[in-house]
């Protein structure tokens, strides 16, 4: 009973913070969108002429995702000085992550959900790894041009550069540069969900595998899988923490579903799923249901897949 009791906080503590995931990186991907100027060069701070309102909007969010983080490195400074004054630092400097958010609001999430780790040091090593184009112009053209899965590594090149020693902290995640794959997802998703969430998870994984390409995420924290089809891109996604996401934003731009006709008998047909009622503009953005078990009851998934499948064979006619 105890441990059950755990398991039901665990997931809804999982999905509270999931929730506000999501709410700052839609609020990221629509500001970021606003911007005018995406061809951004390394300049100094006071150079930056354009997007500024945005700029300190994505810096904000980049602030709030930031607060439940745990510090990932510590250094050595910071380590020897237990009771001192420590600086929580971005190891991939918070203004990189907005400029890639400018440059591409579709790596919004990329951006947070992996590049977004704190180091701890002390203020004067804060002071001696000085700004990221006075200090590291030639890092910072190399992140403003790399993977966003690389930005985690590159950052820490700022301390090796620096001579500020990092190390890893025990609170930190140890897989901050590392990609997902399906014996990872799998084993994270179990340590977090019930088993009704598992069955689901597996049975949209399999359906995902056989209609589409996948493509594993490389969050810190959170596992991702998506599932990306020719011409529309990434169609739907499943999360470790439990979660089922459908991106209908993406359909609209597809030749199937232009027309808004098409998208009126998706909405019907998605209807039909007990416990669904879809608004109109429901399908002109992203679906995320709380969580994938609840998917398992009556013939919720049965009938989800059904309009999936056909909205699959509509991409594909």
């Amino acid at each position: 009973m105890a441990l059950n009791i755990e398991r039901r906080i665990s997931q809804r503590r999982q999905t509270i913070i999931a929730e506000r995931r999501d709410q700052l990186v839609a609020c990221a991907e629509a500001v970021a969108k606003l911007a005018k100027h995406r061809e951004i060069k390394a300049v100094h701070a006071r150079d930056v002429r354009h997007d500024l309102e945005i700029r300190r909007v994505l810096d904000t969010i980049v602030r709030r995702w930031t607060l439940p983080i745990p510090t990932s490195f510590i250094s050595t400074g910071s380590a020897r000085t237990s009771g001192a004054e420590r600086h929580r630092e971005h190891v991939v400097p918070s203004r990189v992550l907005v400029d890639r958010m400018i440059m591409n609001p579709s790596e919004c999430r990329a951006l947070l959900d992996t590049a977004v780790i704190i180091a701890s040091v002390t203020p004067a090593e804060h002071q001696s790894l000085g700004g990221i184009f006075t200090h590291h112009e030639e890092l910072y053209n190399r992140m403003l041009a790399a993977d966003v899965s690389q930005l985690p590594s590159l950052g820490q090149e700022r301390y090796l550069n620096s001579k500020v020693k990092i190390q890893p902290t025990s609170e930190g995640p140890a897989r901050s540069t590392q990609r997902w794959n399906w014996e990872s997802f799998f084993a994270a998703l179990k340590e977090l969900s019930d088993p009704k969430t598992i069955q689901v998870a597996q049975t949209l994984a399999a359906w995902m595998k056989r209609n589409g390409e996948i493509e594993f995420g490389s969050g810190a924290r959170d596992g991702s899988m998506t599932m990306v089809v020719g011409g529309c891109g990434p169609l739907c996604r499943i999360w470790t923490f439990g979660r089922f996401v459908v991106f209908f934003e993406n359909l609209m731009g597809t030749t199937a579903f232009k027309e808004e006709a098409k998208r009126v008998e998706l909405r019907d047909r998605l209807n039909q799923i007990d416990g669904i009622n879809f608004t109109e503009d429901m399908i002109t953005r992203r679906w995320r249901n709380n969580t994938m078990g609840e998917l398992f009851e009556g013939t919720r998934l049965k009938v989800l897949l059904a309009v999936m499948d056909w909205v699959v064979s509509e991409l594909n006619i």
